[in-house]
């Protein structure tokens, strides 16, 4: 069948991305009244249930796994978990917090009453439901393929949906399958790059489970180097990213509300799009007018990620030595840019933050006289931020503390690196540094060590989280070290008890209000039943008290409780929690039923 043109008058006026065929979505309601198995977009466009998109609608884009070969969701179970998860962030059972990080350094982010009210009366856009699935529509389906970041621009929250449910193949989809999933990732980082002034990201991890949550994963996962089904879409998508790039570029350039996030997305095109860095060819002139400075000494003003950061960016290594000639300070932090993770930063952080592709422009820095031990404005050492053990290594090699503790935080390299949920590469290059592993709490600040930071921002990445704390208690990590904190963080401990006391069930307030708690009471507080389960099996003391009067036992949830009277009522040894290879042995929610049934394989 010939691929039928189709005029689409509801394309957004500030998109600058094409949109070669139509947006079609389905109402909120539509979606709540269906059943399984779920019909197919040709289906719905027969019964009426998918409609063309309209500019006044509220969107919300629907990113999931297929859990079948030939069908998204065979059994439904994906379609039960979004009802009941929509349904609670109507009625505001759900959404009432941001995530630590958000609320940390800009404030809370409940959904509002009118955000809910939209919501309800709303639209869907998922890919079964609105591009064309037959294959004689094969090539409509490119063009709904190529449209993708067009629709994104339309759209006004992203969801994730990532409930962990089985895949036909054995295999266990969640948040961190979904995160190594390359047409997934091409869906977060088409909403990152949107053109919305706001684009919230929404993880709906289970029925009663949905935050908000910051996208920081997409900065340093691309799509076209995750996993594909079939190797064909790797290039297609690598071809979507360029263009999204250079769509979110041109939008930044015409409209000057963001010129630092729009020098920053210049800088990085050559390491996103998979291209080479286009420098040696730019004159002095070329790069003022490029990165949009109207002269060098303007140029070197600029905090907002300045010149001198640019040319880090863009490995123009003789440009960053013309800069640092004409005094550009090595000890400028920029503005923080949050959905890029880039927080107050000088030019070495963001070199470190680019991995090893940017050792070239690292080495000249250093050469130049950059700190290897600088923080950020919370005392947050830069080798905590190194994305692979090749980085770790170069820096403490140019005299970077492995054991650095400064500022506010008082959070050491090893702390940082477990806090921001790095490879287990740079975990074990750090301990093979000599990183002390309880370090971090012995001197103040935060006074956590690196297992409880690793604990508590590891909750949405269980397993990764998991394997990282099991390589720190093997490193003799210990297990029944209670929180120390002092200063800034101790007023916020005993404020937030205040606030606890007074009735606030913020995950927010929990954490700083048991601030004392070591290991174990972390992972029961935040319900990682997988991490109680190591804890358990590495000796952690269930009745050690915070200075509350709190033990991991009183702090645990009601599921996560099951562990403990488990390991009490069978009277087995810690040890039968975990495998030999200290794995947890520990099932949580059965993959395909949300009851409150727990397993164990004891």
């Amino acid at each position: 069948m010939a691929a039928v043109t189709y005029v689409d008058s509801s394309q957004s006026e500030f998109s600058y991305h094409a949109r070669p065929f139509p947006m079609w979505a389905v109402s909120v309601s539509e979606v709540l009244r269906m059943k399984a198995p779920v019909q197919q977009h040709e289906e719905l466009l027969r019964s009426g249930q998918v409609v063309l998109h309209e500019p006044e609608f509220y969107v919300l884009f629907v990113s999931h796994q297929w859990l079948g070969l030939h069908h998204p969701d065979p059994d439904g179970r994906q379609l039960q978990v979004l009802q009941e998860a929509l349904g609670g962030c109507i009625s505001g059972r759900l959404l009432k917090e941001s995530d630590s990080v958000s609320r940390t350094l800009v404030g809370n982010r409940p959904a509002s009453s009118n955000e809910r009210r939209a919501m309800c009366n709303g639209y869907i856009w998922l890919d079964w439901f609105c591009i064309p699935q037959d294959p004689s529509q094969h090539a409509n389906q490119q063009l709904a393929i190529k449209s993708i970041p067009s629709y994104v621009d339309a759209c006004s929250c992203f969801m994730a949906l990532v409930p962990p449910l089985l895949h036909a193949s054995g295999k266990t989809c969640d948040y961190e399958s979904w995160l190594r999933r390359g047409w997934c990732l091409a869906e977060l980082w088409c909403t990152q790059l949107s053109s919305r002034q706001s684009l919230p990201m929404i993880a709906i991890r289970g029925p009663d489970a949905a935050d908000f949550v910051q996208a920081v994963n997409w900065v340093y996962t691309l799509p076209h180097e995750g996993e594909f089904s079939l190797e064909a879409d790797r290039s297609r998508i690598r071809d979507m990213l360029q263009a999204s790039l250079q769509c979110r570029i041109a939008f930044l350039e015409a409209k000057k509300t963001h010129p630092a996030l729009c020098r920053y997305l210049k800088g990085r095109f050559h390491d996103w799009a998979d291209a080479e860095p286009s420098h040696t060819q730019r004159s002095e002139e070329d790069f003022l007018s490029h990165f949009g400075f109207p002269s060098l000494a303007e140029g070197l003003k600029v905090r907002d990620i300045g010149a001198l950061a640019c040319a880090v960016l863009s490995d123009n290594i003789p440009m960053i030595q013309r800069l640092v000639q004409a005094k550009a300070c090595m000890r400028t932090r920029c503005k923080p840019l949050m959905n890029i993770d880039v927080l107050a930063w000088t030019p070495l952080h963001l070199a470190v933050q680019r991995g090893s592709r940017a050792l070239p422009v690292m080495a000249e820095l250093l050469r130049l006289k950059a700190d290897p031990n600088s923080t950020d404005t919370l005392g947050l050492p830069l080798l905590g931020i190194s994305r692979d053990a090749a980085t770790v290594e170069f820096l403490v090699q140019h005299h970077a503390d492995v054991n650095f503790q400064a500022g506010v935080s008082k959070v050491s390299p090893l702390g940082l690196s477990a806090a921001r949920v790095s490879s287990a590469s740079v975990i074990s290059k750090l301990l093979e540094l000599r990183a002390d592993v309880n370090g971090s709490e012995a001197r103040g600040g935060l006074g956590h060590s690196a297992l409880v930071n690793l604990i508590w921002e590891s909750r949405t990445l269980q397993q990764g989280g998991v394997q990282l704390a099991a390589l720190l208690v093997r490193a003799r990590a210990d297990v029944n070290a209670s929180g120390r904190a002092t200063g800034l963080f101790r007023c916020l401990e005993l404020g937030f008890r205040a606030a606890v006391c007074l009735g606030s069930r913020s995950s927010f307030a929990s954490f700083h209000a048991n601030s004392s708690s070591g290991p174990l009471g972390y992972a029961a507080l935040g319900g990682h039943a997988p991490m109680v389960s190591l804890l358990l099996a590495s000796r952690a003391d269930p009745d050690l008290p915070n200075s509350r009067g709190m033990t991991p036992r009183q702090l645990a949830d009601a599921q996560t409780q099951l562990l403990f009277e488990c390991m009490d009522c069978m009277e087995c040894s810690p040890e039968g929690l975990t495998d030999s290879n200290m794995q947890p042995l520990f099932c949580e929610d059965n993959a395909n039923d949300w009851d409150e049934q727990r397993c164990f394989s004891i």
